[in-house]
């Protein structure tokens, strides 16, 4: 009989018995299929596979943002979690055509994060994979 692959294996077995509680497990499993991801958004771009690789990076903040939200915000890993969500997000924005604009907005005595996303009114038709 064939051993498993480890890509085969389901996450749930590689998360050793101490770490399967509920919310701990939804944390765990989201981290390695985010490190699965990152990997895939990494080599893509590395290869020069924009779209690939946007949609990659977008698909890793994703995870890990649903990670940040098993976290209480006073848990150690949130703010990790948070960071990295932000700089998988810029990687994201920088392969995005046209560009999504990191920016920061004033509020009071701090600024918040946000993203602005010009319309490319230039384009008359859907784009595909052929026209980036």
């Amino acid at each position: 009989m064939a051993t498993e692959s480890r890509a085969r294996r389901p996450i749930q077995k590689l998360v050793p018995e101490t770490e399967k509680k509920p919310a701990t497990l939804r944390l765990v499993t989201t981290l390695l299929g985010l490190g699965q991801v990152e990997v895939i958004a990494r080599d893509a771009e590395a290869k020069g596979y924009r779209v690939s690789a946007r949609q990659a990076y977008l698909r890793a903040v994703t995870y890990l943002r649903n990670a940040a939200m098993a976290l209480q915000p006073s848990d150690p890993r949130y703010r990790p979690a948070i960071e990295k969500s932000r700089a998988l997000f810029r990687k994201f924005a920088a392969l995005s055509t046209p560009a999504v604009e990191v920016v920061e907005i004033p509020y009071e005595w701090t600024s918040l994060p946000g993203q602005f996303l010009r319309p490319d009114v230039q384009r008359t038709e859907a784009p595909n994979d052929r026209d980036r």
